[in-house]
């Protein structure tokens, strides 16, 4: 059943922005997935696997990742008319896996800055030296946890879906 709010969306306020801001989401979501995967091996190999390493990994690969996909979809919608932007704003917003992987992954992210930032910062404070290092850390550890919170909820979304979200029937849906 649509709530009354969902019965009054209008994909014609700010389609640009709305779908704007699926690509960069979609960007940060791949960006930290495909960096915390190539951070493994990687880190293994080299200076080897550590939670300060794959959390430097993860935030910056979360920040390429969402630069690229913006800078990339900014061009793509530029190119679009206005009707086949409302079009896929208003699919994407009823689409229900879409709506559920966008939560998982705003859930994950906030869980994970503020668990893996706690814990940063409780190490500082152990320390008692608040400089420009410690404040770097911290804010290494909540991007990092941040993407590394997606990540976790963009699998667990993946692994618990029930609904008829598949690859297949999004193309489906988009070519349609």
């Amino acid at each position: 059943m649509v709530s009354e709010e969902e019965s009054d969306f209008d994909a014609s306020v700010h389609p640009h922005w709305g779908l704007f801001k699926h690509v960069a989401v979609k960007g940060y979501q791949a960006g930290s997935l495909i960096s915390l995967v190539a951070a493994v091996p990687i880190l293994g190999f080299t200076t080897g696997l550590s939670l300060n390493g794959i959390l430097k990994w993860t935030a910056v690969g979360s920040f390429l990742g969402t630069g690229f996909s913006s800078t990339l979809g900014m061009f793509k919608i530029n190119g679009l008319q206005l009707d086949q932007v409302e079009d896929r704003v208003y699919r994407l917003h009823f689409n229900e896996g879409q709506v559920r992987v966008d939560k998982f992954s705003f859930y994950g992210a906030s869980i994970g800055a503020v668990a893996f930032g706690a814990k940063e910062v409780s190490s500082v404070l152990k320390t008692s030296k608040l400089d420009s290092n410690s404040m770097k850390s911290i804010g290494l550890a909540v991007l990092g946890g941040a993407a590394l919170g997606t990540v976790t909820a963009v699998v667990s979304h993946i692994v618990t879906n029930k609904g008829n979200a598949t690859p297949s029937a999004m193309k489906k849906e988009i070519l349609e």
